[in-house]
C-alpha cells in the first residue's frame, strides 16, 4: 500500500508538470504537429484522479481475501499435516525424536513460505487493480503498477541475500563455538 501511495505521488507531480502541455495540446482538438492529440494526456490525468480511491478499494479487497485465504490455507493444511505425520510414525517404527524434528523443521518452513506467497498474492491487488481498471477505460498500458511489482521484488530479493548471509554467518560462528 505504501509503495502504491508512493507511485501516486510520483504520478500527481508529474501530472502538475505535463498538465499545461496536456492543455495546450487540448485547445488545438486536431492536433499539434510537435504537441500531438491531447487523449492520452487527458487519460492520464483521469488515471491520476482514479487511482487514490481504486487504491483504497484494492487494499480493502486485499484485507478480505488475504483473511479468507489464510483461513482456508491454516485449515487444509492442518488436515493435510496430520495425514502426514501420521503416515511418517506408521512408515518410521521406533525412535520417533529424529524424524519429528527433521519433520517439524521441514513443515515450519513451508507452512511460513506457503502463508508468504498468498499474502504477497492476495496483497498484490493494491496496485494490480488500479492498473487493470485504467486498461479497462483506455489507458496506458504501461503503468505504476509493473514499478511497485519491481520494487517489491527487489526488496524481496535483498532481504533473502541478507538472510541467507546471516544465516550463513550463524553457522560458521556456531561451527566455530563447537571447535573450542
Amino acid at each position: 500500500f505504501m509503495f502504491a501511495v508512493l507511485a501516486w505521488i510520483f504520478a500527481v507531480v508529474e501530472a502538475m508538470i505535463a498538465a499545461p502541455i496536456v492543455f495546450i495540446g487540448f485547445a488545438n482538438p486536431e492536433g499539434h504537429d510537435i504537441i500531438g492529440k491531447a487523449e492520452q494526456g487527458i487519460m492520464l490525468l483521469l488515471g491520476v484522479f482514479i487511482r487514490p480511491l481504486v487504491t483504497i478499494i484494492g487494499f480493502i479487497l486485499a484485507m478480505t481475501l488475504s483473511f479468507s485465504l489464510v483461513g482456508l490455507f491454516n485449515a487444509l493444511f492442518a488436515k493435510s499435516l496430520l495425514v502426514f505425520m501420521r503416515s511418517v510414525f506408521i512408515l518410521m517404527p521406533g525412535n520417533y525424536v529424529l524424524p519429528t524434528l527433521f519433520v517439524s523443521a521441514g513443515v515450519v518452513v513451508l507452512y511460513v513460505y506457503a502463508l508468504l506467497v498468498i499474502v504477497e498474492q492476495c496483497y498484490s491487488i493494491i496496485y494490480i487493480i488500479p492498473d487493470q481498471i485504467l486498461k479497462w477505460i483506455g489507458g496506458p498500458l504501461d503503468s505504476s503498477g509493473a514499478t511497485i511489482g519491481a520494487a517489491m521484488r527487489s526488496a524481496s530479493s535483498g532481504l533473502t541475500k541478507h538472510t541467507s548471509a546471516a544465516s550463513r554467518g550463524i553457522g560458521q560462528s556456531s561451527s566455530g563455538a563447537t571447535n573450542v
